[in-house]
């Protein structure tokens, strides 16, 4: 199926009849300015359509264990329906998915996005979870001192 044929009935499924607007690079973009938008882009020589997402940022404590866990989810596709995510140089973690064209009909194709935007969500209340739970512990932390510190 063609790629334009898929926004569009994706668009319909949302209800915005008059369609998605790609910028100049072809990229559509669906959501807020915050960052939190959903990216689809026709890749031609794989005749596949990218779906992308950012999905936060790694915490400053606890990156180790956010890390271990992406590795974990990442493997054979495990808790990402097919997903994958991935760590850019700036920090941010990103999902995104390849759909082949050829084999991604209309009702497949929306099924393909909602699964992603469930995955999505799942992953950003993950993360915020991690941040939260470092944030207690950095606060215990700095409340009960080990008793071995020395005060001055």
């Amino acid at each position: 199926m063609e790629f334009k044929v898929l926004m569009k009935s994706l668009a319909d499924e949302v209800g915005m009849s008059d369609g998605f607007v790609a910028d100049e690079d072809g990229v559509v973009r669906i959501g807020s300015d915050k960052g939190e938008s959903i990216a689809f882009a026709e890749v031609d020589e794989m005749r596949a359509a990218l779906i992308w997402s950012r999905v936060g940022e790694l915490p400053q404590q606890g990156a180790e264990a956010v890390k271990e866990e992406l590795l974990k989810a990442n493997f054979m596709g495990r808790a990402l329906g097919g997903a994958t995510l991935s760590l850019s140089d700036d920090g941010s973690i990103y999902l995104h998915r390849m759909l082949p064209l050829v084999l991604t009909a209309g009702d497949a194709f929306i099924g393909e996005v909602t699964s992603f935007v469930d995955h999505l969500q799942t992953w950003r209340r993950l993360l915020k979870g991690c941040e939260a739970v470092e944030k207690r512990k950095s606060e215990k932390a700095e409340e009960h001192p080990p008793a071995f510190a020395v005060k001055v």
